[in-house]
């Protein structure tokens, strides 16, 4: 039985998750609506939901411990919008983990968060959603594989869209380029 994918991604500065819930985002508040859990009726068969923290929240911090880099580096985020590939590539991993043939797939975010699901889409429509590796075998389902294997579909949207985007407003379906990603 198909069920939804719900992906949410929050706004600049923003972690629904480590506030009280008088200050809880509405991305959040969505999420926590939306998400299997002791507190709601959704079944698991039935949606799964993933959340993405806004760039340069306090759960965020890239890959830095000490705290006043942590606090550095979440200033950059919030004013550049440093990191924010990190953030669509986990949310391109949330959905090749959970996909599954027939699968409806729902994309929400606020601010920084529109934009990063919007690239998700941009990566799904280039690369689709992986059903093995890029050798040929059956795709791991571990999560540094899914992972890496995002990077790489992000990474070569990247590269693709600068040079074709304006001479290529669509890649239609039979397209060679497609297969290089939807493996």
């Amino acid at each position: 039985m198909p069920k939804n994918i719900v992906i949410f991604s929050d706004g600049t500065g923003q972690a629904g998750g480590i506030n009280f819930d008088e200050a809880r985002t509405n991305v959040y508040k969505l999420y926590r609506a939306c998400r299997v859990g002791p507190d709601t009726k959704v079944e698991p068969s039935e949606q799964v939901a993933f959340y993405d923290a806004g760039l340069g929240s306090a759960s965020d911090g890239g890959h830095f411990k000490i705290g006043w880099m942590r606090w550095l580096y979440n200033l950059a985020s919030m004013a550049t919008g440093l990191g924010i590939t990190r953030n669509i590539v986990d949310c391109y991993a949330a959905i090749i983990a959970l996909y599954e043939e027939g699968d409806r797939i729902f994309l929400i975010g606020f601010s920084r968060g529109a934009y990063t699901v919007r690239s998700v889409a941009g990566v799904m429509t280039y690369c689709g959603v992986p059903r093995h590796m890029p050798d040929g075998s059956p795709l791991r389902r571990d999560p540094k594989s899914i992972h890496k294997l995002a990077e790489h579909a992000v990474k070569d949207v990247y590269q693709f869209c600068p040079s074709y985007s304006r001479k290529i407003p669509s890649v239609p379906a039979g397209d060679s380029r497609c297969n290089r990603c939807t493996i």
